[in-house]
C-alpha cells in the first residue's frame, strides 16, 4: 500500500517527539501527538511544507480530515497533546544520532491503519486511517488522557477500551514493554489455555486452582506466547486485559458487582478482547452475583474470559449446562508443569 505525503510528515513529527523526550523508539503515543500537531497546523504552513502543489493539496486535505474526526469526537487536539506528553514523561535514552525506529506496537497500529484504508477502498494510507486505528484501540496512556480530558465542550462518551483500561491492564502492551517476567513457568498449561482461546466456541476458561500465583503465571505466560510470532489465525488480534484485581480481592460488595457488570458490558463491544477476571469463589462460597451477567454475555458470544475457579466450585460449574457450553475447566498442578497436564 502506498503512503501519502501526510504519513511521511507525521513520521517526522513523531520522531522529533521521541527524540526530544529521549525515547529509544517511536511509540504509538508519539504518532498520536504528531497527528494532533498536524491537525493544529495552519493551512498556510502546510502549503509551505508540501513539496509541490499536489503534496500541499494532500497535506491540507488530510489535516482537514483529521480536524473533522477530532471535532466529531469532541477532542481538543492541543489539550490532549499536552496532557499525553506530560503523562508519557521522559525516556532514558538520549539521542546519539542515526535512525530511530518504530516500536513494535507502533508497527501494529500502522498495520491496522492499512487494513482500515483497504476496507474503505483506498490504496493510499492517510493520516486519518492512522488516527482511527489509534483511537479505536488506545494504549493505556492514551486511554487515560481520553478518559479524563482532552475534550472540547461537552465530554463525549468514553470508548469501551478507555473504560476497560481505566480499571485494568493491557497485558499485550506489558509484554511489549517487557514489564512481565520472562520466565517459562506454567508453559504447558499456558499452551492448553491458548488452544482454548483459539476455538470458535467454548473459548473461555476457568483455571481450577487454590493458588492465585499459579493462575497469574499461566495467564502471563500465555500472553507472552501470543507475542512470540507464528500466532495461529484464531489467536491473531487477541488483546488480554487484566481485571483480576477489580474489587480488591472481594467480589461480593454491591459496588464491585456493579462495576464488573459495567466492565463486562463494555467488553462486549470490543471484538478480540479476552478478560482476565477476578477469582470465582473461595472456600465454601457460591458463585458471585456478577457471574450471572458473565454467563449471559458469554453465552451470546460477546465476551471471552479466563478466571481462577475455586476447586470447591468445579463440580457446580461442570454440571451447569450453561457453563459447559461457554467455558472449559483446566486444572493447574500444584507444582510447575513441564508437560501438558493430563487433566483438562
Amino acid at each position: 500500500m502506498k503512503v501519502s505525503a501526510t504519513i511521511e510528515l507525521i513520521w517526522q513529527l513523531a520522531c522529533r517527539e521521541a527524540i526530544a523526550a529521549e525515547f529509544k523508539e517511536v511509540a504509538p503515543e508519539h504518532f498520536l501527538m504528531a497527528l494532533l500537531k498536524l491537525a493544529e497546523t495552519p493551512v498556510s504552513d502546510l502549503e509551505q511544507l508540501g513539496a509541490g502543489m499536489e503534496a500541499a493539496r494532500v497535506l491540507s486535505a488530510d489535516a482537514a480530515a483529521l480536524r473533522e474526526e477530532l471535532g466529531s469526537r469532541g477532542i481538543n487536539s492541543g489539550t490532549l497533546r499536552r496532557e499525553l506528553r506530560t503523562l508519557l514523561g521522559r525516556g532514558s535514552t538520549p539521542y546519539q544520532g542515526g535512525q530511530i525506529h518504530r516500536a513494535p506496537a507502533s508497527r501494529d497500529y500502522f498495520d491496522k491503519a492499512a487494513k482500515l484504508a483497504g476496507d474503505a477502498g483506498s490504496d493510499v494510507l492517510m493520516g486519518r486511517h492512522l488516527l482511527l486505528s489509534l483511537l479505536q484501540e488506545p494504549t493505556p496512556p492514551m486511554a487515560q488522557v481520553l478518559a479524563r480530558g482532552g475534550q472540547a465542550g461537552e465530554a463525549a462518551p468514553a470508548a469501551p477500551l478507555v473504560v476497560l483500561y481505566e480499571h485494568g491492564k493491557d497485558l499485550n502492551r506489558a509484554v511489549a514493554e517487557q514489564k512481565l517476567a520472562q520466565d517459562k513457568e506454567r508453559l504447558a498449561e499456558a499452551r492448553v489455555l491458548l488452544r482454548v482461546w483459539e476455538q470458535s466456541q467454548r473459548h473461555s476458561a476457568f483455571l481450577a486452582s487454590d493458588q492465585p500465583e499459579a493462575v497469574r503465571k499461566t495467564v502471563f505466560t500465555a500472553v507472552r506466547c501470543l507475542s512470540a510470532g507464528d500466532t495461529p489465525a484464531g489467536l491473531r488480534g487477541k488483546r488480554i486485559i487484566d481485571l483480576s484485581e477489580v474489587g480488591g480481592g472481594t467480589t461480593r460488595a454491591k459496588a464491585t458487582v456493579e462495576l464488573l457488570e459495567r466492565l463486562l458490558d463494555q467488553a462486549a463491544a470490543v471484538p478480540g478482547v479476552v478478560l482476565f477476571l477476578p477469582a470465582v469463589g473461595s472456600k465454601g462460597a457460591k458463585m458471585p452475583a456478577w457471574t450471572e451477567m458473565l454467563k449471559r454475555t458469554a453465552a451470546q458470544g460477546k465476551v471471552q474470559f479466563v478466571a481462577r475457579l475455586a476447586p470447591e466450585l468445579r463440580t457446580a460449574v461442570e454440571k451447569d449446562p450453561a457453563w459447559k457450553r461457554i467455558a472449559q475447566v483446566i486444572s493447574l498442578a500444584r507444582e510447575k508443569a513441564t508437560e501438558i497436564p493430563s487433566e483438562l
